[in-house]
């Protein structure tokens, strides 16, 4: 089962520098993650954490992210959202053998003042 966080939660993950912002005075609005259960116990996370994000332009841009425990998350880099439209950020873990989606997420990017 993945559970997403709450702001609570990214609270108590280490301290990560964040490159930008998705939404003006949000500090946590670039980073999307997880957390991993299976009935309620956690489920420990090994392998790299990618995230895939699809731009309204077509352009799909790979950042690297990170895990702890059963925790999964990526920071969205500038070029994530640097074109207006559709984003979709796909956030996987891979330990060599397979690849397992963790979460999608879909947002709009909005043309700033």
């Amino acid at each position: 089962m993945h559970e997403y966080w709450t702001k609570t939660d990214l609270l108590k993950l280490p301290e990560i520098k964040k490159p930008g912002l998705m939404f003006s005075q949000d500090d946590d609005a670039n980073l999307i993650g997880v957390e991993v259960t299976k009935d309620g116990s956690p489920v420990e996370i090994s392998g790299d954490v990618v995230a895939n994000v699809t731009r309204q332009d077509g352009s799909t841009i790979q950042i690297n992210g990170d895990s702890d425990g059963n925790k999964a998350w990526v920071v969205l880099s500038d070029e994530a959202y640097a074109v207006v439209g559709n984003i979709g950020v796909f956030l996987k873990v891979s330990d060599g053998d397979s690849v397992s989606t963790l979460c999608g997420v879909e947002a709009y990017v909005y043309k700033t003042m």
